[in-house]
């Protein structure tokens, strides 16, 4: 407190701030209004609702399968002593070759069903025994594709899904949802329904190992859903994420970038068991290669399959038309194996890859008034929305 003397005897003091106060209440004032951004933004990013599937008395509604909510339950989901291939087939009849469902009504949409896989039969086994039956109740149209990695030994998730969606567009081009599916992820609602909407679907709500809570706000892993054409819009995963780590937070970068937002069924509904594993390190240099997403999203994707290139080894069953084998495995889905990065000169390219492209640049045209989406080739995102993202700030 400083004083000092006025007229007289009167004397008037003035509090002394230190220059540790002042820095103090300037950053309390910054860090209140970046908050208060951030909670504007969480507010507008991610939404809970549950698809129009439910909605009673409509005439949406009333055009496709009708479902009977009272055998949508939670269920007890087995997590440990995976039954046998066989095992799982005979409870499980209804299935065409290729693990495909087709109910006999008009399913809402025709889904392709992406699972990424290297190593893990028991985790396979299980969430076969689980998505199964689940998805028999929903009266989806779908197929299983588990693609499966032999070459390198470092994982690829990212391009995985890519080759997942691309490759299960050739074998049929009436998918118009994917959904991208981790293999030790076992839901535990029925009514989690497994469709896409005009967003990103983050399914992967509340899983066990987390306290069933929601990580972050811009979390879209384990298991997300996204419409074909918002797949090609935002040209797909990463393909240069080698390793664990980051390649589903591009991804939801991406659908960010193109004015998606996340939406999510509740808490109680997309409730999943993780089924327990030995954890991969992160390296940190995917957290360098994710802040510099924005420059790479429509060069490293989709686009540039045939540039980072892959070859598959062998598609089972190799035709829907074979139905009188007697392996399990065929009923219950589609298995492509792949090799990741052969040399170019290797590969004979098919049309799909650079229809792909097409497609993308088809579908900016439409939304930019014939003027395709600009993006930039050389950005790097600041700390500030690096720990914005994350819900760190």
């Amino acid at each position: 407190m400083k004083c000092i003397p006025r007229f007289g005897s009167f004397t008037q003091c003035f509090p002394i701030i230190s220059l540790w106060d002042a820095f103090k209440a300037v950053f309390t004032v910054l860090f209140a209004v970046m908050w208060m951004l951030a909670l504007i933004d969480k507010t507008y990013r991610s939404q809970t609702q549950l698809p129009n599937i439910f909605e009673e008395n409509t005439s949406i509604v009333s055009r496709y399968c009708t479902l009977n909510k009272a055998t949508l339950n939670l269920k007890t989901v087995q997590i440990d002593n995976p039954p046998s291939y066989m095992d799982i087939w005979k409870q499980n009849q209804h299935l065409q070759l290729g693990g495909i469902n087709s109910p006999n009504c008009t399913p809402f949409q025709s889904v392709a069903l992406i699972v990424p896989y290297r190593n893990r039969e028991e985790h396979l086994k299980l969430l076969l025994n689980r998505l199964h039956p689940m998805l028999k109740l929903q009266k989806l149209y779908y197929q299983i594709f588990v693609i499966e990695q032999v070459e390198p030994d470092n994982f690829n998730r990212g391009m995985l899904m890519n080759i997942g969606a691309v490759e299960a567009l050739k074998i049929s081009s009436d998918f118009d949802c994917f959904i991208f599916h981790d293999v030790d992820l076992l839901p535990e609602h029925d009514m989690n329904m497994y469709m896409c909407d005009e967003d990103l679907r983050g399914l992967a709500v509340a899983i066990d190992e987390n306290r069933y809570y929601n990580t972050f706000e811009n979390y879209a892993g384990g298991v997300a859903g996204i419409s074909k054409k918002n797949f090609f819009a935002i040209n797909g995963f990463p393909n240069l994420y080698w390793g664990w780590g980051n390649e589903d937070d591009d991804f939801s970068a991406r659908t960010r970038m193109l004015g998606l937002k996340i939406s999510r069924p509740p808490l109680s509904i997309g409730r999943y068991k993780m089924i327990r594993h030995v954890k991969s390190t992160r390296p940190l240099s995917n957290y360098n290669m994710f802040q510099g997403f924005r420059g790479r999203q429509m060069i490293d994707g989709l686009s540039s399959l045939q540039q980072d290139s892959y070859q598959v080894v062998s598609i089972a069953p190799k035709s829907r038309a074979n139905t009188n084998s007697s392996n399990p495995i065929d009923y219950l889905f589609t298995q492509i194996k792949v090799n990741l990065n052969i040399k170019i000169a290797a590969l004979e390219f098919t049309p799909i890859a650079f229809a792909t492209k097409e497609e993308l640049e088809q579908f900016h045209d439409s939304q930019s008034n014939n003027r395709p989406i600009e993006w930039p080739f050389s950005t790097f995102e600041s700390i500030r929305w690096f720990l914005h993202f994350y819900g760190w700030l």
